[in-house]
């Protein structure tokens, strides 16, 4: 029976928090707030991984697919519940949090932003990147979710009117309980706090707290052998994050072949099946074969008047644009496999994770577990052969983290 179900909003969310519980060997399953099968599982399946694909969903709805899915897992007789949120608090935070408090019956959820791990630390209820408080931070600047506060309180409060209250030092009888963490003595000091006062059943915070969770909750442990890699690194990429750019940037300058799609390239739905589509599935391929790492890049920061004007053309939204861009990483993902490219994967952002996961006719994958800080390894079969795929959101890694990936794999 499933012990513990977590609710993340995005795919690369539930990966990395996914494999902090499969890195120790406990089993886990991932599931669709469509399909949750809470009571249809393999008995030795601890933990419930939910994908509710709610970021970029208004708060409003959001929030009816926690408040759901939560209420399913309390009928089901879950007894943990963890709301995984983004470490750079993107996001529906407040309606999440506040619909999962609602529909679980508990008086408190105690919330644990950090993620010491990677530098996002939470101090006197302001979260930091990296020293810098996160509204002044890239996350700020993301251009479907900004985060237009620092102190963790007022994200919360600019989507609900939950009791909120800051420092976790005495507890109040209601409400969502932000709690300070700096480092991972913190976190378990937090974790052994919560043990002791009984208060494990509603927990909110990024893979940061997920990490000390398979202890914490006494689920079984294990560990597995890293599989081999296959030797090239390719790295599809659909995030325009400044952290996932500087990184783009570092490679090229390495001497890493770097393919930027172009407007049309990005938002023509059947261009992929053009002859100069084909072409250029065909050019990429060669380059891949050649070398030990490529990069395909959605190219999210160059020009913006041909965007938009593209756009307007089409007659896509924002959101129909950003989906479309996704779609097309997802099927130059099959087209390359297709093509009988052999290399490790690496692909960044949520949306052109799912979008590749969907083309490739994907249902489920499994973690490994996490290679390098933020980053993590999965396997997938597709055509009768298994390919090693590498995942993360695009706010994580240090600015030469395709080179560390590509000596990682080559080793």
């Amino acid at each position: 029976m499933v012990k513990l179900l977590v609710l993340a909003d995005d795919f690369t969310g539930s990966l990395d928090t996914g494999v902090q519980f499969r890195a120790k060997g406990t089993r886990i399953r991932f599931g669709s707030p469509n399909n949750r099968y809470f009571s249809n599982l393999d008995e030795d399946i601890q933990v419930l991984i939910i994908d509710t694909e709610s970021r970029h969903l208004p708060p409003e709805a959001a929030s009816a697919v926690i408040r759901q899915v939560v209420t399913d897992a309390v009928v089901a007789g879950v007894r943990y519940i963890y709301k995984k949120t983004d470490s750079g608090l993107r996001g529906n935070i407040g309606a999440e949090l506040s619909a999962a408090l609602e529909a679980s019956g508990q008086p408190l959820l105690h919330f644990i932003p950090a993620y010491p791990q990677i530098g996002r630390t939470t101090k006197n209820g302001t979260q930091y990147i990296k020293g810098i408080p996160v509204g002044e931070s890239v996350f700020a600047k993301d251009p479907f979710n900004p985060v237009l506060h620092s102190g963790v309180k007022e994200i919360i409060l600019s989507q609900c009117d939950a009791a909120v209250s800051v420092g976790g030092e005495a507890y109040p009888d209601k409400g969502i309980v932000v709690h300070d963490a700096e480092n991972e003595s913190d976190l378990a000091a937090i974790a052994a706090k919560l043990k002791e006062g009984n208060q494990l059943t509603l927990l909110a915070g990024c893979a940061g707290f997920a990490s000390v969770l398979p202890e914490l909750l006494e689920l079984e442990l294990s560990e597995d052998a890293l599989p081999a890699f296959a030797p090239r690194l390719l790295t599809l990429c659909g995030s325009i994050n400044p952290i996932t750019i500087e990184q783009l940037e570092a490679a090229e300058a390495a001497g890493m072949p770097k393919f930027n799609l172009t407007v049309p390239q990005k938002l023509l739905e059947n261009w992929l099946e053009s002859q100069s589509g084909q072409e250029t599935i065909a050019q990429w391929a060669q380059t891949i074969a050649e070398h030990p790492s490529t990069v395909i890049d959605c190219d999210g920061r160059s020009n913006p008047e041909e965007l938009e004007a593209f756009r307007q053309e089409l007659g896509l939204s924002f959101e129909q644009m950003r989906c479309r861009i996704a779609e097309t990483m997802g099927k130059i993902t099959k087209a390359l496999l297709d093509q009988g490219t052999d290399a490790t994967l690496l692909i960044t952002g949520g949306d052109t994770l799912l979008a590749a996961m969907n083309q490739l006719g994907q249902e489920e994958l499994i973690p490994i577990r996490e290679i390098t800080p933020g980053v993590v390894l999965s396997q997938i079969r597709y055509q009768n052969h298994t390919y090693s795929l590498l995942s993360k959101s695009g706010g994580f890694g240090t600015k030469d983290l395709l080179a560390q990936l590509q000596e990682i794999i080559c080793k």
